[in-house]
């Protein structure tokens, strides 16, 4: 059966809602609750846009408007040494009560990412996701249960898709052996001690249903938590592109996170593991893996309060270390999973970060070492670099 174009649905979604409502009415409203996974740095704000469709359900908006400029050295090719971009220019879109829910993000993003080149907002759209990068129906089945379909954040891993999810502004090394957005159909069980999900999608936004994913939280008390995930594929798929690339998404991956948070300092450790099966059907004439273990800190100035969300005034510096090694040859000529077989890296990061109400600015440096890479495989436009330094400034508003 032929998939529905998501912004076309969801675009017929919100113009038959409005069209169909026997009134409407908008607001500014206190509504601090979200669909949209963030880390503790960077908040919404409490105040947003409400639109009230009478009998068709209460609809929150929120912004998320952000610019980036930076320096990096050893630059890939196609880049620059210095960056300047619109981050972040989305709106979000959300229905949290009622039989039928509904959660989308629509608008332009960049994906700032340690050894990767940088992808202009005005380009990375078009080459991944579109400008409806996420959304998806929503429906509850009881207090415990409820299932949703669309375009869904991938299970596993620790950090968020967009920017300002996360507590750093580039993704980190780990992130990137992960899918980010796949379509297809989630059950999510959540009794507030246990999160459970189990999902059936194309795994790197490969629009071939072969993906099983499963993921279970279990929150020990409000300071420790513990998350375990596999996602991966069940079947061959030889699709290359910029959001599906053909290693990644013939993987299967594995990820154990301990989370300790409390009102000043939150820790989250983590391991991964990821396995490509040899298939020559493919173009995959052999095996590999990585293997990669990740600390994510942050410290406060301000303490969160008693449901761990920051305060209005926020001071916060983030840290992330990591390391990763592949071992195994696909032999692939297009693609690899690091710095060529058997490489690996280590990378070091720092996030100061500022937000006041709406408004949010934070720096960042990062540093990676790539170890035992291959000639060529490296940074620089030769590719022979071994490092590279990022220095980047992304501010912007959260309303």
């Amino acid at each position: 059966m032929k998939q529905i174009d998501a912004l076309r649905f969801f675009g017929f979604a919100l113009a038959l809602s409005c069209c169909s409502a026997n009134s409407f009415a908008i607001e500014i409203i206190s509504y601090g609750d979200t669909n949209t996974p963030m880390a503790e740095t960077l908040a919404f704000s409490k105040e947003s846009l409400g639109i009230d469709l009478d009998d068709l359900g209460f609809y929150k908006l929120s912004v998320a408007a952000t610019g980036l400029v930076g320096h990096q050295t050893n630059p890939m090719p196609g880049n620059n040494q210095t960056i300047s971009d619109l981050s972040n220019a989305q709106i979000l879109i959300e229905k949290l009560e009622g039989p039928i829910q509904l959660s989308a993000i629509v608008g332009s993003y960049s994906i700032a990412e340690l050894s990767a080149a940088y992808v202009r907002s005005s380009v990375l759209p078009n080459n991944t996701w579109g400008y409806l990068p996420a959304g998806w129906l929503k429906i509850p089945a009881g207090d415990q249960f409820s299932v949703s379909f669309g375009k869904l954040f991938a299970i596993g891993g620790l950090e968020g898709t967009f920017s300002y999810e996360n507590t750093n502004i580039q993704r980190g090394l780990l992130w990137k052996q992960t899918s980010s957005v796949s379509r297809g159909v989630q059950i999510d069980y959540d009794n507030k001690e246990i999160y459970a999900s189990i999902a059936f999608t194309d795994g790197s936004y490969s629009n071939t249903y072969n993906w099983l994913g499963a993921q279970v939280n279990y929150q020990v008390n409000k300071k420790n938590a513990f998350t375990l995930s596999w996602n991966g594929s069940l079947s061959g798929n030889s699709l290359q592109t910029d959001s599906t690339p053909l290693l990644q998404n013939n993987s299967q991956i594995s990820t154990l996170i301990y989370s300790y948070k409390s009102p000043y300092v939150t820790l989250s450790p983590y391991l991964q593991y990821t396995y490509v099966p040899e298939n020559t059907s493919i173009g995959i004439y052999g095996s590999a893996n990585t293997q990669g273990v990740a600390l994510l800190s942050t410290f406060r100035l301000f303490p969160l309060d008693e449901d761990g969300n920051p305060p209005r005034t926020n001071i916060s510096f983030p840290l992330r270390f990591e390391y990763i090694k592949s071992q195994g040859n696909t032999y692939t000529s297009e693609s690899d999973l690091l710095f060529g077989p058997n490489s690996s890296a280590w990378s070091s990061t720092i996030t100061p970060t500022y937000q006041w109400g709406m408004y949010f600015a934070r720096v960042e440096a990062s540093y990676v070492r790539a170890l035992n890479a291959t000639t060529g495989a490296g940074y620089g436009y030769n590719g022979n670099a071994n490092n590279q330094a990022r220095f980047l400034l992304e501010a912007g508003i959260l309303f």
